[in-house]
């Protein structure tokens, strides 16, 4: 139909029926803008006309050229969506708001589905370990687990429809939530304890004002046949247990710091009378004897466990297992399991439920979540009971309903004592304010022990189960001993075991005594965890160390001698030191395959010890970015064979000193890139000028000791020493490990202790073979502190190293052979030991200054460090000449020159004072061609010859010295002391009196 002029303005039936599909198409997108203009009814007619129903065009549109084009495009526009809109009414009709709700009902499925696979976890690592109290690791009372229980709960809080059996079921779901991340409120403290219980406070008070405003429905559904008469008492019967349970969290929250205060008092008071003994100890016996005993201090104090072992728990767990029942009623009774189930008029019908095929999906997923989140209570009221050995009167307590220990109201009892400081005037104002304080904490404490009596009441179920069990076992073990005397020899061998571990259980209830039961699982648990670290044995670390034959490689690695890129070095950790030398050695020509595979398989399995070792004892912020640049390099290493995206093996033709060459210069270019730059902190820049400063010396280092060799080691020899240098290098950080498995038995964070004590028991039984190898070594005279850097080992001398050998002969170690025996002969090249010498301020501390009067102690101090290094001749020629002229057979007349031959090297040493001297000092005593003897000499003349007219000026000042001109006393008797030791460097000794 083609529009006509005068008809353009009428409207037709192609127009109307054009206008109905775009008024449909509004309504079903009320909220999109783009169709927002069009919902008038005049604009859709227009857009009618304009676009043209039929194939014609209105006339007077077309006389606008320009509208042509906007026609045409528009004509495409219309025929897709005339199309969209008659498939969509006549297949789905209008969408409206409602139509969303069954995916809102998919989203319930889904944060239900998370919960349970969380409360399934913890079961299951509960069953694992054997742990029948089912400690909270992952469904814990967080932020996201609130979030996850306020989207599961929405049936229970939609006030559209009334209550049914659906939401009875999503009821026990949540009680079965609360039940079973309890023992998590244990975990928290302080102010994250208080924000999480005001959270979740928030959220139970909301669902709970919901539920009862839907509570009221329910005599009305039962009237209407909507409700059957069992269903209604059931859901009755879910509603009270609701709000009985619903201020059990926050009675076992109070009871927290209490709880936690009492088991850390007395885990601090075994731990003091535990490590007295703090000397380094390899025996691996001894060591585990410590493990256990710290595992049964932390399993015992475990907050969660005093939590999951009261009554509250225990009611949760009758409580539970009655909701679980009803839960299966309710999934039975409403036909969720049959497809051909009628309906009739009940509210609870998937037809009539504006969640519809969504809430099948919901009642079957919060079903088998109550069932899964009623197992840890369930077994943990089960097995709180069987914990405790039920003695006399432990039993007699324990059913004395009415007897509230005194952590359960401790809280409340100290905020009541507690003044509260107010900005309120008046004593009479203050006094009305306390009593009001007084009566709401007195109503408190009222039920506290209203619910510690009620949950005492609820526990009496399973407990007379208990009492009853357990007197048909005594009766039937009785009788069998009279038929059969031999005793059991397992329970005879554990029982010695046990004894000894008695005196380390940790309970909040001094009179609870743990059954042998629970001492078993705890010691099968722990004896599990060594066995199975035994059996993980570092094979490939184990052949590495059987190189090392003593601790030199932690001095061979670094040369004093290198000249450093920048002022500031960088201070070397035990992984950073392994990591540079390993790839030192992946760049050797000429490796066998075997051998590269073999070193780096042991340091993989080195440095998860070198980790643990240095995340305990090097903590300082240089240390700690030394660790993450090893850690950075190491992984480009292990599988790429690169060192910081450098090819380790791109210059394998090359000889060992061109690659070590290299490998400096590639190091020298990123540090000086690094200095260079202005913005240091960007990506991983520091990390790599920390790791390139590292191959640099250590390169360098290994260069020098190839160039001062007369026959130049092979690569294999060189891979060999290098090999040996990491052997000695784990070694010796290894010398920390019973330090480390110390420290990690006694960590302070209660929460954290048990995981840390596991960890040091597989540190252990890993490190077993390792201990063995460092017992028989003889280890340095380093103090425990020092002994956990790699720097302090470094500067030890040479001659404090234990069982060491020269790298000249490391260096032809492999070059026997099966056939010929040769002897290897060892030759150190005689170097002055003042050239190992940087800086020698690092031992004279003091610089000598005209106003500073401490003459005779630099003096001093440098004289007995020259005759430590073999310089006393430099400064006191007489002492050389007199040493010299003893063992002259010409005569005494004429001493021998104390300058040696080498001129050179003995004007090099002269020139080792002028570095202690302030520069007014250097500027009076530098002369040209001056020695050491002749500076030493006019130093002592500038301070000794004014001896009495200094001694006159400071007695005077002595006697001037008053108190009054001083803030305190110390400084006073600081200055007199400072005064009375100048007097007796001018011997003008101060009498004490």
């Amino acid at each position: 139909m083609i529009l006509s002029p005068d008809a353009m303005m009428e409207p037709t039936f192609e127009i109307l029926e054009f206008l109905s599909l775009c008024s449909s198409f509004s309504n079903r997108f009320p909220l999109s803008p783009f169709l927002r203009p069009f919902q008038s009814t005049s604009v859709i007619y227009w857009f009618a006309i304009v676009t043209g129903v039929s194939t014609g065009h209105p006339p007077s549109l077309l006389r606008f050229p320009a509208l042509q084009g906007l026609i045409i495009l528009l004509e495409k526009i219309k025929d897709q969506t005339i199309f969209l809109f008659l498939q969509s009414s006549k297949m789905t009709g209008p969408i409206y708001p409602e139509d969303a709700i069954p995916w809102v009902g998919l989203y319930v499925c889904v944060a239900s589905l998370v919960c349970i696979l969380a409360m399934a976890a913890d079961a299951f690592q509960g069953f694992r370990k054997r742990k029948l109290w089912f400690p909270c690791r992952f469904f814990t009372i967080n932020a996201a687990s609130l979030t996850l229980i306020a989207i599961a709960m929405k049936l229970p809080v939609d006030l559209n429809t009334d209550m049914s059996p659906s939401k009875a079921i999503s009821i026990a779901f949540l009680v079965a939530m609360l039940g079973n991340f309890l023992p998590s409120v244990g975990l928290m403290d302080g102010k994250d304890l208080l924000l999480n219980m005001i959270a979740f406070g928030i959220l139970m008070i909301t669902i709970t004002v919901n539920v009862w405003l839907q509570y009221s429905t329910i005599d009305d559904l039962r009237q209407y046949g909507i409700l059957r008469f069992m269903q209604e008492h059931i859901i009755r019967l879910q509603m009270f247990m609701l709000i009985c349970s619903l201020p059990w969290p926050f009675s076992v929250a109070l009871t927290i710091p209490v709880s936690r205060k009492i088991l850390q008092h007395r885990y601090k008071e075994l731990h003091r009378f535990t490590s007295n003994h703090q000397e380094i100890n390899f025996s691996y016996k001894e060591l585990k004897h410590k493990v256990k005993k710290y595992w049964m201090m932390a399993e015992t104090s475990n907050p969660q466990f005093a939590v999951a072992c009261s009554p509250i728990s225990s009611a949760f767990g009758v409580i539970c297992l009655s909701l679980a029942f009803s839960s299966v009623y309710f999934f039975l009774d409403s036909g969720s399991y049959r497809s051909n189930y009628v309906f009739n008029s009940r509210l609870d019908s998937y037809e009539k439920s504006e969640y519809k095929w969504s809430m099948k999906l919901i009642v079957i997923m919060q079903t088998v979540g109550t069932i899964v989140g009623s197992i840890a209570p369930i077994l943990r009221c089960l097995t709180s009971i069987s914990h405790f050995d039920l003695s006399k009167k432990w039993t007699k307590n324990h059913l004395n309903l009415f007897k509230v220990e005194k952590y359960w109201t401790q809280t409340l009892q100290l905020w009541k004592h507690n003044h509260v400081a107010s900005g309120i005037p008046g004593r009479h104002c203050k006094k009305l304010l306390h009593h009001i304080k007084n009566m709401i904490l007195n109503f408190c404490i009222a039920l506290q022990i209203l619910v510690v009596v009620i949950c005492k009441t609820i526990c009496l179920i399973p407990r007379s189960f208990l009492i009853l069990f357990s007197g048909c076992c005594y009766f039937y073990k009785s009788l069998m001993r009279r038929f059969k005397q031999e005793p059991n020899a397992s329970d005879s061998n554990l029982i010695p075991d046990m004894e000894e571990y008695i005196g380390y259980v940790l309970q909040t209830e001094a009179e609870a005594k743990l059954s042998k039961n629970m001492l078993r699982n705890s010691f099968n648990s722990i004896t599990r965890i060594l066995h199975e670290s035994e059996e993980k044995e570092p094979r490939y670390l184990m052949k590495l160390l059987k190189k090392s034959t003593g601790f030199y490689g932690v001095i061979e690695f670094d040369n004093d001698g290198v000249p450093p890129i920048h002022p500031e070095e960088i201070q070397n950790c035990w992984s950073l030191v392994a990591v540079t030398l390993t790839a030192i050695a992946l760049s050797l020509p000429n490796t066998a395959n075997g051998q590269v595979k073999g070193l780096l398989s042991g340091m993989s399995e080195g440095l998860q010890f070198v980790r643990h070792i240095e995340e305990s004892l090097n903590t300082n912020g240089e240390l700690v970015r030394a660790r993450k640049a090893a850690r950075h390099v190491w992984a480009d290493v292990e599988v790429y064979y690169r060192w910081l995206q450098i090819d380790l093996q791109a210059h394998n033709g090359e000889t060992s000193e061109e690659i070590l060459e290299w490998l400096g210069d590639e190091a020298a270019k990123i540090v000086i890139q690094f200095k260079r730059s202005k913005y240091r902190s960007m990506d991983h820049s520091v990390l790599n000028s920390v790791a390139a400063s590292s191959m640099y010396r250590i390169s360098q280092t290994i260069l020098l000791h190839c160039t001062k060799q007369e026959n130049r080691p092979t690569d294999e020899e060189l891979f060999e020493l290098i090999s040996t240098i990491i052997a000695d290098l784990l070694c010796a950080c290894f010398t920390n490990l019973p330090r480390v498995i110390t420290m990690k038995c006694h960590e302070h964070a209660i929460e954290e202790r048990e995981d840390s004590i596991r960890t040091a028991a597989q540190l252990l039984g890993r490190s077993k073979k390792i201990l063995k190898i460092l017992k028989a070594r003889q280890l340095p005279d380093l103090d425990m502190d020092s002994m956990g850097y790699i720097d302090k080992w470094h500067a030890l001398p040479k001659s404090q190293i234990p069982n060491c050998c020269f790298s000249s002969a490391r260096s032809q170690l492999a070059s026997s052979s099966s056939s010929e025996s040769i002897e290897i002969t060892i030759s150190v090249a005689k170097l002055h030991s003042t050239l190992m010498i940087t800086n020698i301020r690092n031992f004279i501390p003091i610089t000598l200054e005209m106003e500073s009067a401490q003459y005779i102690s630099c003096s001093e101090l440098l004289r007995i460090h020259c005759r430590a290094i073999e310089l006393i001749d430099h400064i006191e020629p007489k002492a050389a000449i007199i040493s010299s002229s003893t063992t002259n057979k010409v005569g005494a007349d004429k001493p021998t020159d104390p300058k040696p031959i080498d001129l050179a090297l003995w004007n090099r040493l002269d020139a080792i004072i002028y570095s202690t001297i302030s520069n007014e000092l250097l500027q009076t005593i530098l002369k040209p061609k001056s020695s050491a003897a002749q500076a030493w000499a006019t130093l002592e003349s500038i301070f000794q010859h004014n001896q009495n007219e200094r001694a006159l000026y400071l007695e005077h000042k002595l006697v001037t010295t008053k108190l009054a001109n001083f803030t305190n006393c110390s400084t006073y008797c600081q200055t007199l002391k400072m005064i009375s030791d100048q007097l007796s460097n001018v011997d003008a000794l101060v009498c004490n009196q």
